[in-house]
């Protein structure tokens, strides 16, 4: 039976930098949780190594990241971090005016 060797870490970081990139090729959607990111590469994402990995490329600026805020309570407190392979701009909010019989009402914030 043939030796199976475990990647070094450049190994690791590529195949971090071509599931992003392939996902982002399949879905349209340029940003994935390190959750989802374990998953394509076959790793826990609870597992040291793999963190020390995904800091190091962040470190590194071959990965970019951005905290989200989500409306869900968790282990972090409702962040999720989202990792890209390039810096993805956040959405503008823009003002609608909200009429009510012809005279200005209010205003809303939308994304």
């Amino acid at each position: 039976m043939r030796e199976v060797r475990a990647l070094n870490r450049a190994g690791r970081i590529n195949q971090i930098k071509l599931a992003i990139l392939e996902y982002h090729r399949r879905s349209g959607i340029p940003e994935l949780t390190a959750y989802e990111i374990a998953h394509q590469i076959g790793m826990r994402p609870t597992s040291p190594a793999f963190r020390n990995h995904l800091k190091a490329a962040v470190e590194d600026k071959q990965i970019c990241v951005r905290e989200n805020m989500t409306s869900r309570k968790g282990v972090c407190g409702g962040k999720v971090y989202l990792y890209s392979l390039y810096a993805v701009d956040e959405p503008k909010k823009r003002n609608i005016p909200v009429k009510k019989s012809g005279v200005l009402a209010g205003q809303l914030e939308l994304f």
